[in-house]
Parts: structure tokens; C-alpha cells; sequence
């Protein structure tokens, strides 16, 4: 499963915002609410076979993502290293049990007819998880932007701008058909990788409903202007400079607009009822294929859980 810490390029719903009271992340595309839904959490981003690998590899993968937008010299990697060791530990060992109970409580949700309140419940087990990865990945974040170079803090802006520029190019010249075209590849390839092959039927009730999915890339992109001139302008690092920064990473929902919140609100709820219905209407053969796709996840966090344990 696919759950990337970026946001996502996917050909779909791109969002963020306060739903109701809670936090909602900064991407909504179709892979990423069908991946919320089949419990794929924040670090693992590789497929199951491959998952106790890259995981124990994250000491070097973290600093490998962040030098695509900041080269950092020695002495900065070498702190970069002394602040990720106390994250890792704590993510292994407060973290991943509870990603452990996660999957169990889907497996046991699939036993009988899943609801729609059901997924809810789900999502928001997935939305702490990630707040509080967030908030502990801040620490260090933060911390790394101190002793960055004001050449260092403009490049970073300006790639950026420049990922922000490929972005439009990318997806707003789309029409209408190809945006949902785009979303129908991207869910039936989650919908196949959990599920299997997908019936007639399934086919025909997901494209009914995917024409009903309201476009949201402008929206996105418009949000992510706003968000990348705000960081702008944090990185001033002016007084007090680390507490803005900060409020703004874990507050950004405050500022979203109406129109916003409303595609992202109606999209989810597409997608939704095309999870429900699928789960339900799901032969012998595709209940087995999510069954072993979620007993692969659990071996894998129980191995990560084991050895993390003998390190102690």
C-alpha cells in the first residue's frame, strides 16, 4: 500500500482541512482515502514484501527525502542523525502497537456487514496516528531549520514553487472526463491490489459514482499557494519565528475556504459509499485476497514490533 508522507500526484482529490472537529491530512486523493480505509500508515510507503526492509531503513531514507529539497553539508546530516534516533525509537515502540491493534480491528470489522460509520471510526484511528507523527516529526523538523543557511531556506522555497508550478501544468489543463478517468485508474489499482480482480458490477457501480466526484484540483492548488506563502514568510525567521512555523504546520486547516471544505467533504463521501459497497458485495476469492493482504501487514508490524524489542 502506498500511503506517501508527500502529497500525493494522483489524478484525483487533493485536500486538506478541519473535518468537523477533527484533523484531516493535507492529501485526499482516491488512493489516499481508499489507503486510509485498508489502514496503510504514514511511514510505511513500500508494498508488504518489503515493508520490515524499508522501515528499518528509515534512518536513511528520512535524510535521502529531505536533501530532494534541501542539500544539507556534514555537519547538518550528522545532527539530522542525532535528532531522528529519539523519533525512531519512540515510533517503534509507542507506534507500531498501535498500528498492530489497527489492522486487528479492521479484520474484525470485515467479519460482518462494514458500515459507513464504520470506515468513519477507522479514519479517525488513522488521523491520530498521523497528528501524532506529526506533531513528534516537527520537533526535529524545526529544529534541522535552525541551523540551515538563508541560502538553504531559499532553495527550499524555491523547489517548491518550482514543484508547485509543475503541478499546474500537470493537472489543470486536464478536461473534466480525464480528471475522472484519472481517479477511476487510481481507486480501481487500490481497489486490485486489496481486493483482486474487480466484478462487472463493482466496475459499474464505481464509475457510476466517481461521476458524481466534483473537481478539486484548483481548489488544491490555490490552498497550497496560500500554504507555501505562509511558510515563506515564517522562514523569514524573524523572533519567535519557530512557534509560527510550527502553529502554522499543525493549525493549517484554520485557514481553508468555504469552497474548499465543500468539495473536500463531497469527495470523501463519493468515495466512501464505493469503499462500503465494495467490501460488502466482495466474492469468497476477494475476501480471501484482503485477508492475507492484512495478515502480511500484521506479520510485518509484529516483526518490526520483535525486533525493536531485542534492541531494548
Amino acid at each position: 500500500m502506498n500511503a506517501s508522507i508527500e502529497q500525493n500526484e494522483g489524478g484525483g482529490i487533493e485536500s486538506k482541512c478541519l473535518k468537523k472537529s477533527r484533523t484531516v491530512y493535507y492529501r485526499t486523493t482516491p488512493k489516499y482515502l481508499v489507503i486510509i480505509v485498508f489502514l496503510s500508515v504514514g511511514l510505511f510507503n513500500v508494498g508488504c514484501s518489503k515493508t520490515t526492509f524499508s522501515y528499518n531503513q528509515l534512518d536513511w531514507l528520512l535524510p535521502w527525502y529531505l536533501n530532494r529539497f534541501v542539500n544539507l553539508d556534514q555537519h547538518q546530516e550528522r545532527y539530522l542523525d542525532s535528532l531522528l534516533s529519539p523519533f525512531l525509537d519512540w515510533h517503534r515502540a509507542e507506534e507500531l502497537p498501535k498500528y498492530l491493534e489497527t489492522f486487528k480491528d479492521f479484520e474484525g470489522l470485515i467479519d460482518d456487514e462494514v458500515m459507513y460509520a464504520d470506515l468513519e471510526r477507522l479514519e479517525d484511528e488513522i488521523e491520530h496516528a498521523w497528528v501524532r507523527l506529526e506533531r513528534r516529526s516537527l520537533d526535529w523538523l524545526i529544529n534541522l531549520a535552525t541551523i540551515l543557511s538563508d541560502k538553504q531556506v531559499e532553495d527550499f522555497l524555491q523547489k517548491l514553487k518550482k514543484q508547485q508550478n509543475k503541478y499546474e501544468k500537470k493537472y489543470l489543463p486536464r478536461t473534466d472526463v480525464e480528471f475522472v478517468e484519472n481517479a477511476r485508474k487510481e481507486l480501481r489499482g487500490i481497489l486490485k491490489k486489496y481486493l483482486g480482480s474487480i466484478t462487472p458490477e463493482q466496475g459499474e457501480f464505481i464509475d457510476s459514482q466517481l461521476a458524481d466526484l466534483k473537481r478539486s484540483d484548483r481548489t488544491w492548488l490555490d490552498e497550497r499557494t496560500r500554504w507555501i506563502d505562509r511558510v515563506e514568510q515564517a522562514l523569514e525567521r524573524k523572533l519567535g519565528w519557530q512557534d509560527n512555523l510550527k502553529e502554522l504546520l499543525l493549525d493549517r486547516g484554520k485557514n481553508l475556504s468555504e469552497d474548499y471544505l465543500m468539495v473536500y467533504e463531497w469527495n470523501t463521501s463519493v468515495l466512501r459509499n464505493i469503499v462500503v459497497r465494495n467490501l460488502n458485495s466482495r466474492s469468497k476469492k476477494q475476501d480471501g485476497k484482503l485477508r492475507k493482504e492484512l495478515t502480511k501487514w500484521q506479520r510485518d508490524i509484529e516483526t518490526l514490533i520483535a525486533q525493536s524489542n531485542d534492541r531494548s
